[in-house]
C-alpha cells in the first residue's frame, strides 16, 4: 500500500513539474570588436536549482566578455532534465539617447552643451564637426558642445568616434532652455563711518534649482573685487570673490566695507560642465550703496572667543562664540556675533559702557562694565572663561493647531559651553488627544503618549540639534478651545551642570474655523423664498453664504450640494463668488465648490472681510405639480472640520393667486440690524415662530398672534439669527436678521 501511495505521488509530481526550457536574452552587444558583450540565461520550467553549462565554457547564469557570434549555453534541472538555448552576439558602434540637455543664457543665440552620462568607451571620444568635447572628472562623463536655437533637440544626432577608432552615435533628447536669473536679494545695508571700511551688506543669495553651482562677487566702483570677508582679492571683472553655493539659498554678509557703489552678482554656471560652457555662466547684479554717516559716527568691533589659557590672545584652538550679545550704554545699542563670533557696531562717538550678556560665561579680561571711547575705529574682543563645564539648553515650540491639520512641534537643543555633550537622550511627552505621524529623526520607541531617542549625537562647543516631530489634530471641532500640553527632556552622556534648563513644555490652544452658515433660495418671479409660484417663476436662485466666527483664520472652504429630485442639474447656471473658486458638477446632481487658499480670517479679526458666498440658478423639473416641496441644503466644510449643514431652503410649488404686492405668505422684518425690538410684518396671520441662533440653538421669545408682531430681543446676543415663521394655514417663511452691538 504504501508502495502505491509513493507511486501516486510520483506521477502527480511529473504531471504538475513543467518541461524545462531556457532562452538566451542579449544584455549588451559587442561594441566594434572589443568583446564587451553580455548575455543572460533565462530559465521557465523545471525543477530547481539548475547548472549552466556556456559555449564560453562558463557555468553562471550570465557571461560577460563576448565577441560577435552565436552563443549557446545547456541548462540541467535537478531531475536531469536539460534544455539548449542559443542566441547571436552582434557587433555595433555605440548608441546613446539618454541625454541631459543644456541651457542658454538669456540674450545668448547659441552655446548648450549635452551630458552623456555613463558613456564608457574605449578613452576619450571625439565628435564630428561642429560639435566638440572635454573630459570631465574622468570617464565616463563627457560634455559636447553644440550650436542649436532654443527649442527641441529630438532631431539631433551627434556623430563620435572612440580612440580606435570605432563610431558611435549620440541620439538627442530633451528641449533646451533658458536659466532663470538668480538675482540677490539685499536684506540690509550698514553704513560706514567717514574715513573708515565698516560697512556691511547682507543679501539673500539664490540658488537656481536647475544648475549644481552659483557664484557671486562683490566689486566696488573702482572695479575691485572682494572676497565675502570684505578683503580685495584681485581687479577687473575677471577675477572672482566667491563663495560657491549648492542646492539651497544663502544668506551671504561682507563687512569692511567703506561707503559708496557696490555690485553685487550672482552667478549661475553650468556646473560642473563651467569649464567648457561658452561665456561663463548666467546671471544678474545688483547696485547696493553703503551711505556715509559721517564725521560724527564710530564703530566699535571685535570678536568674543573662549580663552583657554586666559592670556587674553586668541589662539587657532581657542573657538569663537556665535549668538553673544553685547549691550552698550547709554542707548542701549546691542550687538550680537555672527558665525564668524565677529560683532560690529556703528554708534555716535562718545563713551559706552559694554557688557557681554551671558550666563555660562563671562571675559576676564577687564572689568565689566568695560568702558570704551569711540571715536573713529575701535576693536574690542572679549576673551571669555566658562563658568560651569557643561550645560545643554532645551527649548520647543510648535505651529498652529487646528482641528484636522498637521501640529508640528520644533524641538531645540543647544550646548551653551564648550564642552562636548556626548550623546544625548531625549523625551518627549505629548497630549493623547493628538497622533504621531513622524520625526526629522526616527524615535528610538513610541510609548502611550512618549517619545524616545536614544540617540540624538554629540553636541561639541556652542553647536545646537533639532529635532522636528509632527502630529495629526483630529478633525473635531469639539476640539476648539483645549490646550494640548507637550514637554521633551534632554539627557546628555556628560555631567550637566545646570538641569534646570534641561525640560521645556509647551502648551499650544486649538483654534479653528467653525460656524453656522445658511442656503437661501429666490425664485426668479415671485422674488420669494418660500412659494414657487408655478406657470410665472422660471428659476431658482441659491445663494450659499458662509461666515468664518471662528477662531483662526480658514484657508480652504469646502462646499457641497446634493441636488433634490425635482430640481434639473442639466439647466444649472453658476453665479457669482466672493472669492475665486472652481465648481463642478458629478454624479446625480452633487455640486462642489473649493475655494483654494481662501485665507478668510475670522470675524472677531476682520468682520466685514470673513464673509464669504457663491450662487447659482437651476430650474425645477416640469411639470411642477401644486403642493410639491423643494427642499435643499448644503454642506459647508471649513480646513479639515466636520461639515457644517445648513438650515434647508424649502419652496413650495403653488398656483398664484393673481394679487400683485407681496407673494403668498411672506413677511418683512426691520429694523435691520436690530438692536432692542424686532418688527414683523406679515401676509398672513402668523401661528407661531421660532428664532434660531448661529450654533442652531433655539432662543424662546414672545410672541402677538397678528398680522403684526414686536418682538423684544434686547436679551438676544449680538450675531446672526433665524426667523421662522409658521402661518396658520400651514406654510413656513424664513428669513435672518442680525442683532448689533
Amino acid at each position: 500500500m504504501n508502495q502505491l501511495i509513493l507511486s501516486f505521488a510520483l506521477a502527480i509530481a511529473s504531471c504538475t513539474a513543467s518541461a524545462i526550457t531556457v532562452n538566451i536574452q542579449i544584455t549588451a552587444h559587442e561594441i566594434c570588436s572589443y568583446a564587451d558583450g553580455t548575455a543572460q540565461a533565462v530559465v521557465l520550467g523545471g525543477v530547481p536549482p539548475y547548472t549552466y553549462l556556456w559555449s564560453t565554457g562558463a557555468t553562471t547564469a550570465s557571461v560577460s566578455g563576448l565577441s560577435a557570434g552565436p552563443i549557446s549555453v545547456i541548462v540541467v534541472d535537478s531531475q536531469s532534465d536539460e534544455a539548449t538555448g542559443n542566441n547571436t552576439v552582434t557587433s555595433a558602434g555605440y548608441q546613446f539617447t539618454a541625454i541631459s540637455g543644456g541651457s542658454l543664457c538669456p540674450g545668448d543665440a547659441y552655446g548648450g552643451y549635452l551630458v552623456m552620462n555613463e558613456l564608457t568607451t574605449n578613452g576619450p571620444v571625439t565628435f564630428s564637426t561642429p560639435y566638440y568635447t572635454g573630459l570631465y572628472m574622468g570617464d565616463p562623463i563627457y560634455s559636447a558642445y553644440y550650436t542649436a536655437p532654443y527649442g527641441p533637440l529630438n532631431n539631433l544626432t551627434l556623430h563620435f568616434t572612440d580612440a580606435n577608432g570605432c563610431a558611435g552615435e549620440l541620439f538627442t533628447t530633451g528641449t533646451l532652455g533658458q536659466p532663470t536669473w538668480t538675482t540677490p536679494v539685499i536684506l540690509d545695508v550698514q553704513g560706514a563711518c567717514a574715513g573708515g571700511a565698516n560697512g556691511s551688506i547682507q543679501a539673500l543669495l539664490q540658488h537656481s534649482p536647475t544648475y549644481a553651482r552659483t557664484w557671486h562677487q562683490l566689486t566696488d566702483g573702482a572695479g575691485s573685487v572682494h572676497a565675502p570677508d570684505g578683503s580685495i582679492v584681485g581687479t577687473g571683472s575677471g577675477t572672482y570673490g566667491h563663495t560657491p553655493l549648492t542646492n539651497f539659498d544663502n544668506v551671504n554678509t561682507w563687512t569692511g566695507l567703506a561707503a559708496g557703489e557696490y555690485w553685487l552678482t550672482q552667478v549661475t554656471n553650468f556646473a560642473p560642465y563651467t569649464q567648457w560652457q561658452p561665456g561663463g555662466g548666467c546671471g544678474d547684479s545688483v547696485l547696493v550703496t553703503i551711505p556715509d554717516l559721517g564725521p560724527s559716527c564710530s564703530n566699535i568691533s571685535g570678536k568674543v572667543f573662549m580663552d583657554y589659557d586666559e592670556d587674553c590672545v586668541k589662539t587657532g584652538v581657542e573657538p569663537l562664540r556665535t549668538n553673544s550679545l553685547l549691550q552698550f550704554e547709554p542707548g542701549p545699542y546691542f550687538a550680537s556675533t555672527g558665525a564668524n563670533g565677529v560683532y560690529s557696531l556703528n554708534v555716535p562717538n562718545g563713551t559706552y559702557d559694554v557688557t557681554e550678556i551671558t550666563s555660562d560665561a563671562q571675559q576676564h579680561c577687564l572689568p565689566e562694565p568695560i568702558t570704551v571711547n569711540a571715536n573713529g575705529l575701535t576693536v574690542l574682543d572679549f576673551a571669555d572663561t566658562a563658568l560651569v563645564d557643561l550645560d545643554v539648553q532645551m527649548t520647543m515650540a510648535s505651529g498652529a493647531a487646528r482641528p484636522g491639520f498637521e501640529l508640528a512641534y520644533a524641538i531645540d537643543m543647544a550646548n551653551l559651553t564648550p564642552g562636548a555633550t556626548g550623546n544625548n537622550q531625549v523625551v518627549m511627552s505629548f497630549d493623547p488627544i493628538i497622533t504621531f505621524l513622524g520625526a526629522s529623526v526616527t524615535p528610538s520607541s513610541s510609548t502611550g503618549s512618549s517619545l524616545t531617542w536614544n540617540n540624538v549625537g554629540n553636541m561639541n562647543n556652542f553647536t545646537t540639534r533639532e529635532l522636528l516631530v509632527r502630529f495629526q489634530v483630529p478633525p473635531d471641532v469639539g476640539l476648539i478651545g483645549t490646550q494640548l500640553n507637550a514637554s521633551a527632556t534632554v539627557t546628555p552622556a556628560m555631567t550637566d551642570a545646570i538641569l534646570a534648563n534641561n525640560t521645556a513644555t509647551w502648551v499650544v490652544t486649538v483654534t479653528g474655523s467653525y460656524d453656522p452658515n445658511d442656503k437661501l433660495a429666490n425664485t426668479s418671479h415671485g422674488n420669494s423664498s418660500t412659494v414657487y409660484l408655478i406657470e410665472e417663476d422660471e428659476w431658482i436662485d441659491y445663494t450659499i453664504r458662509f461666515q468664518n466666527t471662528g477662531t483662526d483664520t480658514a484657508f480652504l472652504v469646502l462646499i457641497t450640494d446634493t441636488l433634490p429630485q425635482h430640481l434639473d442639474p442639466a439647466t444649472i447656471r453658476m453665479g457669482a463668488g466672493s472669492h475665486g473658486f472652481s465648481w463642478s458638477l458629478s454624479g446625480q446632481g452633487t455640486l462642489r465648490w473649493v475655494f483654494p487658499n481662501i485665507v478668510l480670517p475670522d470675524s472677531n479679526v476682520n468682520g466685514p472681510r470673513s464673509h464669504g458666498f457663491v450662487s447659482f440658478r437651476i430650474r425645477p423639473y416640469q411639470p411642477l405639480l401644486p403642493g410639491t416641496t423643494i427642499e435643499n441644503i448644503a454642506n459647508i466644510y471649513f480646513d479639515f472640520n466636520p461639515p457644517v449643514i445648513t438650515e434647508p431652503s424649502v419652496l413650495v410649488a403653488e398656483f398664484s393667486t393673481g394679487v400683485a404686492g407681496y407673494p403668498v405668505n411672506t413677511f418683512q422684518v426691520w429694523p435691520v440690524p436690530a438692536k432692542d425690538r424686532l418688527n414683523i410684518t406679515a401676509t398672513s396671520s402668523i401661528s407661531s415662530l421660532r428664532v434660531v441662533a448661529s450654533d442652531g440653538r433655539e432662543v424662546d421669545i414672545p410672541y402677538t398672534r397678528t398680522a403684526f408682531s414686536s418682538l423684544d430681543v434686547s436679551g438676544l446676543q449680538p450675531g446672526a439669527y433665524l426667523l421662522v415663521v409658521r402661518y396658520t394655514e400651514g406654510t413656513e417663511s424664513r428669513q435672518r436678521f442680525i442683532i448689533q452691538e
